[in-house]
């Protein structure tokens, strides 16, 4: 194999600013010139943090060369990625015998779409590696041993709803991932920051008052990274038994309906909706990863849920959660 080709002119070790992470066994390192961006990854997956000296599974080495910034990507040849591949702009830098190296410019025009750039380049290699788990887009809550999990896509209502649940004594697993492990089916907690909407903030009045330099542009959206406090985050060590999925959907003016659906319907609810993250995976890996996920919904009840009303939400949400728990710990005793 090549030896890996040098960038002229640069030196990787002016990247003075600089962020490792450990998800599960993933491990990931950012180092970049340009502290803003550090700053608001290190606050997002703060939980992640980790001061290891190994060597990262991935590394992204961000800079900047005139007014364009490029990454060079270290990745160990052990894991999967898919990041990278088919893109033009894409230039090998050779490898050796663990590792691939790549350059590449990314043609953004403000820190906030670089940050949202990374964001994305870390999740998608972590979620391919993270074999351990099925894989769900949605945001999870946790009392005691029971979880509810909430699928949805952007604009649902999922974000509002976990962080609500959080400040009604839940404790907060993620509003990005149910990590669902396949060997026991518990649900391991993926906590970082809840990217709430302008829109939202008025619902809380711990986030009203809020400053323009206090919100972080995403998706061309105005957002606030929110964080539960700390005795309402989950630890890693702390997994919970998956007790509801709820499909909720944010829609103005309506009635709330809530109504219970079968393990098929929310399987095919979950593939419809992009949420089951698995399905990016190979044929055999999505077959596999499709049997486990129905395996999974069976032992839980799901619901749809529509609502315009968040305390309406939040009391039926509770309610039935409450009703699940009780009928399981009947089943026990019987």
């Amino acid at each position: 194999m090549g030896k890996p080709a040098k960038v002229p002119y640069y030196s990787i070790h002016s990247l003075e600013h600089r962020t490792t992470y450990d998800f599960y066994g993933v491990r990931c390192r950012i180092r970049s010139d340009i502290p803003s961006a550090i700053e608001v990854l290190r606050s997002s997956y703060r939980y992640f943090l980790t001061n290891s000296g190994e060597q990262a599974d991935l590394e992204l080495l961000i800079f900047t060369a005139g007014s364009n910034p490029y990454i060079i990507a270290r990745v160990a040849t052990s894991t999967k990625y898919s990041l990278f591949e088919g893109e033009e702009n894409i230039h090998s830098l050779g490898s050796d015998a663990s590792n691939r190296f790549l350059l590449f410019k990314i043609d953004i025009t403000s820190v906030e779409m670089l940050i949202e750039e990374i964001d994305y380049y870390v999740l998608d290699f972590v979620l391919l590696n993270l074999n351990q788990f099925i894989k769900i887009h949605a945001g999870v809550v946790a009392y005691g041993p029971g979880a509810i999990i909430i699928p949805g896509a952007s604009g649902a209502g999922k974000t509002t709803l976990t962080y609500a649940l959080t400040r009604e004594g839940f404790d907060l697993l993620s509003d990005e991932l149910a990590l669902i492990s396949t060997s026991s089916s518990d649900i391991y907690p993926f906590p970082r920051g809840l990217f709430l909407r302008r829109a939202s903030f008025d619902l809380f009045s711990e986030l009203r008052g809020k400053t323009r330099k206090e919100w972080f542009e995403l998706n061309s959206e105005r957002r606030y990274i929110v964080y539960p406090p700390a005795d309402r985050i989950r630890g890693f060590s702390k997994p919970a038994r998956p007790t509801l999925m709820i499909f909720a959907e944010y829609r103005k003016g309506s009635e709330l309906a809530i109504e219970e659906i079968t393990a098929w319907s929310a399987l095919v609810r979950l593939i419809d909706s992009s949420c089951l993250l698995d399905m990016a995976l190979s044929e055999q890996s999505r077959k596999r990863a499709i049997d486990a996920t129905l395996s999974f919904l069976n032992g839980l009840r799901c619901y749809n849920l529509v609502y315009y009303d968040l305390g309406q939400a939040l009391g039926t949400i509770k309610d039935i959660f409450t009703r699940t728990l009780c009928m399981k710990a009947g089943a026990k005793d019987e």
